[in-house]
């Protein structure tokens, strides 16, 4: 089985990020993962819209983050947003 790779992309003074590049352990586990990606971009479209959070230039902040939690009833978004500058 292949090792989780890691390489550093940008290191400034405020801010760093890592692209993380890890094997999948299974067949299938892509389509999956996939699967799982689109449902949790469907909530995170529809928090952005509900607490109109628009990123870009047209748009009221520079970026926006979100965490989650899955509750039995529902989910929690967590976002939060702000400027560059």
């Amino acid at each position: 089985m292949s090792k989780p790779e890691v390489k550093q992309v940008y290191n400034g003074a405020v801010s760093a990020k890592w692209e993380v590049s890890i094997p999948f352990t299974s067949e299938g586990e892509a389509g999956k993962l996939r699967a799982a990606l689109a449902v949790v971009q469907k909530y995170q479209e529809q928090a952005a819209k509900v607490a109109k959070v628009r990123v870009g230039d047209n748009g009221n902040c520079d970026w926006a983050m979100y965490g989650f939690a899955v509750k039995n009833d529902k989910v929690l978004v967590e976002v939060k947003a702000g400027a560059c500058g």
